[in-house]
């Protein structure tokens, strides 16, 4: 059975004039780092499933590392046991290995902490979901924004509020793309100004009439809640997330060196060659969409705490997890619905959710992230390398034990 919601989820990765990009990054040499730049404090539980199991997820680390190629790392926690591991190059030319452990620009699976910073801050009374977000922002801003409004704070949480996407492959997006092209080494954008992008575009629809995939709505959520605390986005997740769930390899990035996080690669030209991304940002730190860095232990225990109701009450995850589909079919005599919560995507069986899900994707940097409520598992993988045919199928079998877990 073919993981369907794998090929649906990976919004803006294709972006138009693309060898501009490869031409410029040939450009710019990049620091040179030793091991220890590269060192995280190892706080993983010690893997603890079956020997077969074991001896399955070394194999297939060893397959999807081998030849000197950037890396994984694959953690699995659940009812069977734990397994963390980790493979490849983290620094290619330096042939400094990949540990488990290791820090990565997980993209957009930084919508899952920006909804969680929403449904957190409603329910200590700062906000409600369903009022129209036109409450907190700038006037100019609802203005000059199409559906802004009319939208509210749930629709940009559900992406069902129609505001055009700032990024990615789409007419609205265009000026970004080619602003980023352009001055890629040194594109900083704030929340603001990527909301400037979209300005005078229209809407492809009315907000609530049907759904489409919008960075724009998690910029827009960032700026909502930085406006009603007076603080910025990252100290909202730093004291509400990141220290209650000792998430301690997990920070929004920031301008400069990380220490730990893995130096990423693309194949810009779609071969085996790849290029180092490390001064590549695309202007979204922290910004709401993306911008978070992480490692697996730390996004598993965010996905665990918020099922747990660590984090907030049954009732602010029952509105997190309700269901707005937007794809339907027929299996086995069953319905089976795809789309989107508040904040995840998910799929569904005759209404009962077989995952809860994200992915993220920025130059050099691929994450997923599972939670499968049935059988209380979570599955992350996350890796430095995108942008070629060779790289999707050495992420491939990783999405068979996701399938193993989804349908079996």
């Amino acid at each position: 059975m073919t993981f369907k919601n794998n090929k649906t989820v990976n919004p803006g990765k294709i972006f138009p004039l693309i060898f501009l990009l490869s031409m410029c990054s040939c450009m710019h040499s990049t620091p040179q780092f030793n091991e220890m730049d590269y060192f995280v404090e190892d706080d993983y539980p010690v893997n603890s499933v079956s020997n077969a199991s074991d001896l399955e997820y070394q194999q297939l680390m060893a397959e999807a590392t081998e030849g000197g190629w950037p890396g994984f790392t694959f953690l699995i926690d659940g009812p069977d046991g734990f397994w963390a591991g980790g493979g490849g190059r983290v620094d290619i030319p330096s042939k400094i290995d990949m540990r488990k452990n290791q820090m990565f620009k997980i993209g957009s699976v930084t919508k899952v902490f920006t909804a969680a910073l929403i449904l957190d801050l409603e329910e200590d009374g700062l906000l409600r979901i369903d009022e129209k977000a036109e409450k907190y922002l700038a006037d100019e801003m609802v203005r000059r924004v199409s559906n802004l409004d009319k939208a509210t704070i749930k629709q940009l949480l559900n992406h069902k509020s129609g505001i055009p996407n700032f990024f990615g492959y789409n007419i609205a997006a265009m000026n970004y793309n080619l602003e980023y092209f352009n001055h890629f080494s040194d594109f900083n954008k704030s929340k603001e100004e990527l909301i400037e992008f979209v300005y005078g575009y229209p809407a492809p629809f009315a907000p609530g009439d049907d759904w489409l995939y919008s960075n724009t709505n998690y910029v827009l959520l960032a700026i909502i809640a930085e406006r009603i605390t007076g603080k910025s986005y990252a100290q909202l997740l730093k004291e509400r997330i990141f220290i209650p769930l000792e998430l301690d390899h997990t920070c929004v990035e920031r301008e400069g060196f990380v220490q730990g996080l893995a130096r990423g690669y693309d194949a810009y030209y779609g071969d085996s060659h790849f290029y180092d991304t490390y001064r590549d940002n695309m202007g979204i730190r922290g910004t709401g969409d993306g911008g978070i860095i992480s490692n697996t232990y730390d996004i598993a225990k965010f996905f665990r705490a918020l099922f747990n109701l660590e984090l907030f009450s049954s009732e602010q995850l029952n509105k997190m997890i309700t269901q707005y589909p937007y794809n339907s079919w027929q299996e086995e005599g069953q319905t089976i619905t795809s789309g989107y919560t508040l904040g995840m995507f998910y799929e569904a069986r005759e209404g009962q959710a077989q995952y809860y899900s994200h992915q993220g994707y920025v130059f050099g940097y691929g994450s997923d992230a599972y939670y499968f409520p049935d059988k209380d598992t979570v599955i992350v993988m996350l890796t430095n390398m995108t942008g070629n045919e060779k790289a999707d199928e050495k992420r491939a079998p990783f999405f068979d034990i996701i399938d193993r877990f989804a349908y079996e």
